[in-house]
């Protein structure tokens, strides 16, 4: 069962829980997100074309998986407090 809620979750989010991953996939995420395009910038400097060929296909993964998650995130609690999915 610790392995299960380890790969999945706890069954339940509380407020603090859904708070707290709010907060880091509204501010943590974005912020690695930009040091990596800073990076990126860095690495590929004299060569600017390799960094919109890489990095924005790396960029778009990062959206798309950032979207995911807190869409599953909200979805968790709308549901922990017997509401629908849907009303995300």
């Amino acid at each position: 069962e610790k392995a299960y809620e380890l790969i999945i979750g706890p069954p339940r989010l509380n407020r603090k829980k859904y708070i707290i991953r709010t907060l880091i996939f509204s501010f943590a995420v974005p912020l690695i997100g930009v040091l990596f395009w800073y990076l990126l910038n860095y690495i590929f400097q004299p060569i600017p074309i390799l960094l919109y060929i890489l990095g924005a296909p790396i960029a778009l993964a990062a959206f798309v998986t950032l979207v995911i998650a807190n869409l599953s995130n909200n979805i968790s609690r709308l549901h922990d407090i017997d509401k629908s999915g849907w009303w995300c």
